[in-house]
C-alpha cells in the first residue's frame, strides 16, 4: 500500500485596519503592510460615489458609519431599522416619532448627516464634541446622557446655549462647570439682568485624560451633578411670568446658594464645598445614578473607576458630616 502525505502550508489570516472620521466612517481601509486595500468615498447621507478594493475576497462591508452593507438590497443596518443610503431616509418609522414629532419620522439624523450621527437607528447624538475626546463618546453612549443632550437639542431646554469643551490640558481626571444669563455668573444675577429673552449659557470644560473611561465619568459627574437639575429649576424660574425681574433674580441666586454649603466639622475646622457631591454617596441624583448602574454593567475597569470617585468623597470629612447632619433632620 503505498501513502501519499500532501502537505498544505498555512495561509495567514489577513489583518486589516480600519481608519475612521467622525462620523465613524472609515474611507480607507488599510492591509498589515500599511498599503490602501479598499477605499470609498461617499454623500453627506452616505450613498456610495466611488470605491476600489484590491482584492474582491476580501471586501469589506462595514462603510458608512462604520455599518455593515447589505450588498443584495444595498441598504445599512444599524439594529432598530434599515436605513437606505441612496434615497437618504430609513425604510421604517422612527421608534421614538412621538418625541420628534416635528420631524419626518423617515429623516436621517435629523437631516443634519455631518454634525449628527445615528448609533442604533433609533435615536441621534451631536459629534462636535464626540470627535474630541474618547471619553466624551464613554459618556453620550449611555441613555441618561443622550437623554440630556437631546433635551437640549431638541426637547424643553433648547432655547439655551450649552457648550461641552475638550481642555488640551492633561490631567488625570478634572473638569468644571458654570452656568451665567447673559454673561453674568447667576451668583450674581439682579434684576435689571433679566428680560423675556434671557436665557442661559452652560459651560462645561473636561480635560485631557489617558483613561477615556475616567474621563467618560467626569463628563457624568459635571452634566449631572452641577448642571442638569440646577439648570432646570432656573428654566422654571425664567419662564415663570407670574414673577418680577428682581423676584426672578433673587430665586436664581437663592438655586445657586443652595448648592454650596459651608460646614463645622469637630477638630477639622470650616469647610465650604459643594452640596451637589454629596448626592454621588447618598444616591439622591437619579440621574448620575443611572448613569453608574449603565456604565459600572460594561466592565470591572468602569465599575472602579465609579468607585475610586466615590472613595475620594468619602474621605472628605465636610461630606461625611454634611450627610450626618442631613440624615438627622429627616
Amino acid at each position: 500500500m503505498k501513502v501519499v502525505l500532501l502537505l498544505r502550508a498555512e495561509v495567514p489570516t489577513p489583518v486589516f485596519f480600519y481608519h475612521p472620521d467622525h462620523l465613524g466612517t472609515s474611507t480607507v481601509i488599510s492591509n498589515s503592510a500599511g498599503a490602501v486595500h479598499q477605499y470609498f468615498f461617499n454623500l453627506p447621507f452616505g450613498e456610495t460615489m466611488i470605491e476600489g478594493c484590491t482584492n474582491t475576497s476580501y471586501e469589506l462591508n462595514y462603510k458608512f458609519n462604520a455599518k455593515e452593507l447589505d450588498a443584495e438590497s444595498g441598504l445599512y443596518y444599524y439594529g432598530a431599522r434599515y436605513y437606505d443610503p441612496r434615497i437618504s431616509v430609513w425604510m421604517s418609522v422612527d421608534p421614538l416619532a412621538e418625541k420628534y414629532s416635528y420631524l419626518s419620522p423617515y429623516q436621517y439624523c435629523g437631516n443634519n448627516p455631518i454634525s449628527n450621527l445615528e448609533i442604533d437607528g433609533a435615536d441621534w447624538i451631536p459629534t462636535q464634541t464626540a470627535t474630541k475626546s474618547k471619553g466624551y463618546n464613554e459618556f453620550i453612549t449611555t441613555s441618561p446622557a443622550r437623554r440630556m443632550m437631546n433635551e437640549y437639542q431638541t426637547g424643553s431646554m433648547k432655547k439655551h446655549d450649552h457648550h461641552i469643551n475638550y481642555n488640551s490640558k492633561h490631567t488625570s481626571w478634572s473638569g468644571s462647570a458654570d452656568i451665567t444669563i447673559s454673561s453674568i455668573p447667576i451668583a450674581e444675577i439682579q434684576g435689571k439682568d433679566i428680560s423675556a429673552e434671557s436665557k442661559m449659557e452652560i459651560f462645561v470644560d473636561v480635560f485631557a485624560s489617558d483613561d477615556p473611561i475616567a474621563q467618560g465619568n467626569t463628563y457624568a459627574h459635571e452634566l449631572f451633578l452641577h448642571i442638569e437639575k440646577k439648570a432646570k429649576k432656573i428654566d422654571a424660574i425664567l419662564k415663570n411670568n407670574n414673577l418680577t425681574p428682581n423676584e426672578k433674580a433673587k430665586r436664581i441666586r437663592r438655586v445657586y446658594e443652595k448648592s454650596f454649603i459651608v460646614i463645622q466639622v469637630e477638630k477639622d475646622g470650616i469647610f465650604p464645598g459643594s452640596a451637589e457631591h454629596a448626592e454621588i454617596l447618598d444616591g439622591s441624583n437619579k440621574s448620575y445614578e443611572e448613569f453608574s448602574n449603565e456604565y459600572g454593567k460594561r466592565g470591572p475597569v468602569y465599575r472602579k473607576r465609579i468607585e475610586d470617585k466615590k472613595q475620594d468623597y468619602y474621605k472628605n470629612p465636610w461630606i461625611k458630616r454634611y450627610l450626618e447632619l442631613k440624615k438627622q433632620s429627616r
